[in-house]
């Protein structure tokens, strides 16, 4: 028996995602079921747009696709997802969303889904609810920056998901913004001689404070070249100190950059910003070891039981749902981490190893030891500067 075709995007949704699909048919299909009361069987409308099955078949495949309309009968959103290999195929047969999604990242990797793979899209899209249709812009992205697998599909999710990125309008506007600001940053992490190197988050921090304080390229390579001139080696406290100093005085010109050139920065400034430049490194440091650290002991736990990861995973999708939940509803998911979090004690305990043997836990919790709130210097890099300064004042006396 045909299945009837359901709208489900809204209006503006659907022609802006129309318009960038470029598909005439699915247009036409589109304009069609808005007319005859959002449903149609696909022979009746083709019959009446004089489409071939083909042409037809086609239309109907790019609106699935897009998640602008859904076939009677699909299932609908889960709780959970499932973890067993039949429902999974089950699954994916018949919801033609979740199906054209999978086809989508089997073509982007070129090889066929596993289970993990599957659980993972199950999670993301049923769990968190994200769409199809910005699943696979989300794909696009990956596979644009080399970095397309499932890890990072569910990283760039929970992500996604927690700053409201939940529609193809929101993505499409988040990606554009993203583009604008990597291009940006791209070039003047090669101003500062850097090629073809991703900044450190923190080097990130510094790059779009210049961008929001609004120095051009030009601005930033004189301060760059003030810097070399002065220390003869790249230190991103210190160019931001020149940046905030010009910023702070309205030096937006490089004419009046030049002119002042002869000023003197007082030594205690750039001793201040040397030393800064040393601790967010040690701090830097610190993060990737604990997270290498953190990486191989959750490999070895897996290895030794497999379904290890599955209840990692569940514990973080637990944390996640908590966190965008209130009353009532919040109480209960803490409580279902809870017992899953006594799980995994359980399950430690059993390998002789300690409750806390996979805690990535940050020596401050309000940075999270990358020494910056956003551009804002944390008190632990203050206070790691301030004792680097008291050692050399005790070892000058």
């Amino acid at each position: 028996m045909e299945k009837k075709l359901i709208l489900r995007a809204q209006p503006n949704a659907a022609a802006a995602m129309l318009t960038r699909a470029g598909e005439g048919d699915a247009a036409l299909l589109y304009l069609y079921m808005t007319v005859h009361g959002e449903s149609c069987l696909l022979s009746q409308a083709a019959a009446e747009l004089k489409f071939t099955e083909k042409q037809a078949q086609k239309a109907a495949n790019t609106l699935l696709m897009y998640g602008i309309i859904s076939e009677e009968g699909t299932m609908p959103p889960r709780d959970t997802k499932p973890t067993d290999p039949a429902e999974l195929a089950a699954l994916r047969e018949g919801d033609a969303d979740f199906r054209n999604l999978c086809g989508y990242l089997e073509g982007a990797l070129g090889r066929i889904l596993r289970r993990n793979d599957l659980e993972a899209l199950c999670t993301v899209h049923y769990d968190l609810g994200l769409p199809c249709d910005v699943l696979m812009l989300m794909i696009n992205y990956c596979r644009s920056r080399r970095r397309l697998n499932i890890r990072e599909i569910e990283r760039l999710s929970y992500d996604w998901n927690d700053n409201g990125i939940n529609t193809y309008d929101r993505a499409v506007e988040h990606l554009t913004a993203l583009k604008e600001k990597q291009s940006r940053v791209s070039v003047i992490m090669t101003i500062l001689g850097f090629y073809g190197r991703r900044p450190s988050d923190s080097e990130r921090a510094f790059i779009e404070k210049w961008i929001s304080m609004g120095f051009d390229d030009e601005m930033i390579k004189l301060a760059y070249e003030r810097m070399m001139a002065r220390t003869h080696e790249v230190s991103f406290a210190y160019l931001n100190a020149i940046l905030e100093r010009w910023h702070k005085e309205g030096i937006t010109t490089a004419k009046r950059a030049e002119a002042d050139k002869t000023r003197k920065v007082q030594q205690p400034a750039l001793d201040n910003s040397a030393i800064e430049a040393q601790v967010i490194a040690q701090f830097e440091k610190k993060r990737s070891d604990r997270e290498i650290r953190q990486h191989r002991r959750l490999e070895a736990l897996i290895k030794k039981s497999p379904d290890f990861e599955q209840l990692e995973r569940q514990i973080r999708l637990l944390a996640s749902q908590a966190a965008r939940s209130t009353g009532e509803k919040r109480e209960s998911l803490l409580a279902q981490r809870a017992v899953l979090t006594e799980e995994r004690a359980r399950v430690l305990k059993s390998f002789d190893l300690p409750a806390d043997w996979l805690d990535n836990t940050p020596d401050c919790p309000k940075c999270r030891d990358r020494g910056f709130i956003g551009t804002e210097k944390c008190e632990c890099l203050k206070k790691a500067v301030e004792d680097i300064k008291n050692s050399q004042k005790s070892l000058e006396q």
